[in-house]
């Protein structure tokens, strides 16, 4: 096997099978998107190989941009800016099962809202809010827990939190559900 056009053809061949298996996750990346409207592949996804792919292509890009050694290059970090990839994984993304204990994801979810209130103006955030539809939920129930606090029922808002909604100028009462 001392012939020099073989292992000049397997490294070729080598290169090649790591753009092709690099295009079929990006291709299998544009169907997510089409499908979920964002490149956030969780990390629990059926699919696996898109799951750790997409993690891989943040790290890599990461390398890269400190100019350490990496497979990313700019015609790749170009086709994913292009798919509106997020390099930097929201917090909210991150919210698997036990990794975020009760606290710390009403903490985040009061930084979205406070996010959505310097864009909008307000908290009014609609049950149905299509960029973030978890915190449209989130929103509303802090309404219910709310009034279940003022009924002296049980609940799972604290005063502390009351008092961080109160400081955006959270409205309790909103006047038609929206």
């Amino acid at each position: 096997d001392d012939d020099d056009s073989s292992s000049v053809t397997s490294v070729q061949s080598d290169a090649s099978e790591d753009d092709i298996e690099w295009n079929v996750r990006v291709a299998e990346l544009e169907v997510y998107k089409a499908a979920h409207g964002d490149c956030l592949v969780p990390e629990n996804h059926k699919n696996r190989d898109l799951a750790s792919f997409v993690e891989k292509q943040r790290e890599e890009h990461k390398k890269w941009k400190e100019g350490l050694r990496s497979s990313m290059t700019k015609k790749k970090a170009s086709k994913l800016t292009a798919l509106k990839f997020e390099w930097v994984r929201p917090a909210s993304a991150s919210i698997v099962k036990g990794k975020l204990d009760p606290e710390q994801q009403w903490q985040m979810r009061w930084q979205e809202l406070k996010q959505y209130k310097e864009v909008y103006g307000n908290c009014l955030v609609p049950k149905n809010f299509k960029a973030n539809r978890a915190l449209g939920a989130w929103v509303a129930r802090q309404r219910t827990q709310y009034w279940r606090m003022k009924e002296k029922k049980p609940t799972t808002i604290t005063k502390a939190q009351v008092r961080k909604l109160k400081q955006l100028q959270f409205a309790f009462i909103v006047p038609y559900s929206r």
